[in-house]
């Protein structure tokens, strides 16, 4: 029974690591090029700043429109004002108002686009947060890099 169990968190495995390979594949197709440790660090506060706005819109939808203490919280981490969030907020729930008046039903989509605008607009907060208090955002020493090439983008 051991053997036979296994047997089957490994194939399990197997099987997830080929998914995995797979969406890798997907993605390097759709973008063109290799990933860097260096784009992979850069990104990263993209992601914090539309998880924070995404989580916030998600709290502020059962609070009446008031973004949540914790999300305050996630977005002062990110150099991001909170009244500057909660008008953010406000502008997306009004948004998605207007389009149910016209009979319509507000898109993932239109989520998606104005998260990416969010991102665009306050990624470098962050950044200047972090040099406020005298840290290096990223470390170019200890980054992996493909052929010893090294670039600094921040």
């Amino acid at each position: 029974m051991g053997l036979r169990d296994g047997m089957n968190y490994m194939q399990g495995a197997i099987r997830k690591l080929s998914f995995l390979t797979t969406q890798h594949k997907l993605l390097l197709k759709k973008i063109g090029r290799e990933i860097t440790e260096e784009d992979y660090e850069l990104d990263e506060r993209r992601h914090h700043v539309m998880t924070a706005f995404k989580q916030a819109l998600i709290a502020a939808r059962s609070r009446g429109g008031m973004i949540d203490e914790g999300n305050m919280i996630y977005f002062f981490d990110l150099g991001i004002n909170g009244n500057v969030a909660q008008n953010e907020i406000n502008y997306i729930l009004n948004k998605e108002l207007e389009e149910i008046k016209k009979g319509k039903e507000p898109s993932h989509k239109m989520l998606v686009e104005w998260l990416e605008e969010c991102a665009n607009k306050y990624e470098k907060n962050a950044v200047e947060f972090a040099r406020q208090r005298g840290f290096d955002v990223l470390d170019f020493k200890s980054l992996h890099s493909k052929n010893g090439k090294k670039t600094n983008n921040i």
